[in-house]
């Protein structure tokens, strides 16, 4: 059954929560491409890890809320979406930028495909001119993924994505404890109460 365009008559806050440490390379390029959106409701949380480098400074530029969390990275992330205002959170890292200006708007169309859509997970590519071994990296695993949701086998859909902040609540967030898989541990939680990606 489709949800009938849910988001039509009133449009969404979306709060993007972006984990960093030490992001100066990146961060400028992520929260540029996040603020040439068009879309009118966009906010926008860096938590930082404690960095030693200009990555607050590049956050103040860009973020409404720079926050401060020393924990694991699970737990990074859940005191970013703790403190975000939106009914659909982006969960993206430092180092991933939108490609063009209409993304956010194309992507959120996706929630309307069923009732049940959680996760709006997009695919993730090497920019052109990146290194070799970079666009290896991520070619690789796309394919792994692919094969996931062409078998139905595995989880799917955890970070890097946008997700419904109502679902994200109510299977519990991130463990505090987890770090690295933080991403699928969520994923795991949201196909357990019976939510779906697109």
């Amino acid at each position: 059954p489709t949800n009938q365009n849910r988001f039509d008559e009133c449009l969404p806050t979306v709060s993007f929560v972006i984990p960093a440490k030490n992001s100066t390379r990146t961060l400028d390029n992520c929260l540029s491409s996040i603020r040439k959106q068009n879309y009118p409701y966009i906010e926008i949380i860096v938590v930082d890890n404690g960095s030693t480098d200009n990555t607050v400074d590049i956050a103040r530029k860009y973020a409404d809320k720079v926050l401060f969390d020393s924990g694991k990275l699970g737990r990074v992330r859940q005191t970013g979406i703790e403190s975000a205002t939106g009914e659909i959170i982006g969960i993206f890292d430092s180092d991933i930028y939108l490609p063009h200006k209409n993304w956010l708007v194309d992507a959120l169309a996706f929630f309307n495909c069923a009732n049940n859509i959680a996760t709006v997970w997009p695919k993730n590519i090497a920019p052109p001119n990146r290194p070799l071994f970079q666009r290896m990296y991520l070619n690789f695993g796309n394919l792994v993924l692919e094969d996931r949701i062409k078998r139905q086998r595995g989880i799917v859909g955890g970070g890097c994505a946008l997700i419904l902040k109502s679902a994200f609540l109510n299977v519990g967030g991130y463990d505090d404890g987890v770090h690295w898989g933080e991403d699928f541990n969520l994923a795991q939680k949201l196909k357990n109460y019976g939510y779906m990606v697109v």
